[in-house]
Order: C-alpha cells, then structure tokens, then sequence
C-alpha cells in the first residue's frame, strides 16, 4: 500500500528535521518497506497554535497532582480549603492558569513541514505512527493511504510538491 506522511517539526534547528525523516525512514525500510522519496517543504504557519510538551506526560502531571513533600499538614490543609487549585503554599499552578501554561510550555505558531511517500504494509505504518507521537520534536503528523491496487499507485511520483 502507498502512504504519505505530512509532518511537522518544530521549526529553528534543520538537523531536527533531518533526524525525524531519518527516524520515520527507517522504520518503512525495517518493515521491508519502500521509500519512494522525500521532499522538504519548509517552514509555514500552523493552522492553529499547538503545544508539545517536552517533558513527559505523566511526570509533569504526576508533579502537578501531589503536594509537596516537604509541606507540613497544616500548610497543605490551609492550601486545600483556600483554593481547590492549590496544594501547597509553594504550588506550581494558579487559580484559572491551564496546566501546560503554568510549566512553561511554549505555543509554536510555525512548523517545519517535510511530506515522505512510501510504500509499506499496515503494521509498518501503525509502527510509523506510535513513534511519532511519542516524538516530542513532531507538533503534529498525518498518514495518508494514497491506494493499494497498482493501477492506483503505479503515476504516483515520489516527490510532493508545494502547490499554491
């Protein structure tokens, strides 16, 4: 089957590109895959802003959800009945703040977009698609199915050029 991947990277550092499309290409050839090619289309705005974060998922909620160790009983309990946001006097996160905003996560407004063409099986692709979500550098992805019989695929070029 013919897929193309969309992806977008965060934008400043090309070998971060490089190395997610790199990555992305192994997996397809480890599976018996076939990368018909890659095209880099550069930097663009996203159509709305995104956060990813860096840190882990559940050590930053896991952080946010336990109060202080070090706090005494009663400045947890007068932490508690003041705020059902607050946990400690020492507390991360503000009253009204969303969560990601009170750790530092910065909204990306633009993405560096590269599109990958390969033809794979579907358990190479659900692969594809594990690691990229998990890849803290990808804002966000897209697999496609372009076709499975080869008189569907058989004109697909491999490179996908940016029409505007």
């Amino acid at each position: 089957m013919l897929y193309e991947l969309i992806g977008c990277v965060r934008p400043g550092a090309l070998h971060e590109v490089k190395e997610v499309a790199r990555t992305a290409g192994s997996i397809v050839l480890a599976h018996q895959g076939v990368i018909r090619g890659i095209t880099n289309w550069g930097i663009f705005m996203l159509p709305k802003p995104t956060t990813k974060s860096t840190l882990k998922e559940d050590a930053s909620l896991s952080l946010l959800s336990s109060p202080s160790s070090t706090a005494s009983s009663s400045d947890a309990s007068t932490a508690t009945s003041s705020s059902p946001f607050a946990r400690s006097s020492t507390s991360v996160l503000q009253p009204n703040t969303p969560k990601r905003a009170a750790l530092g996560v910065p909204k990306h407004h633009t993405g560096h977009y590269f599109v990958m063409r390969f033809d794979a099986s579907a358990r190479s692709q659900h692969t594809l698609r594990k690691t990229m979500t998990k890849d803290p550098r990808v804002l966000r992805y897209s697999v496609v199915k372009m076709g499975t019989k080869l008189s569907e695929i058989k004109d697909v070029k491999g490179t996908a050029d940016w029409v505007s």
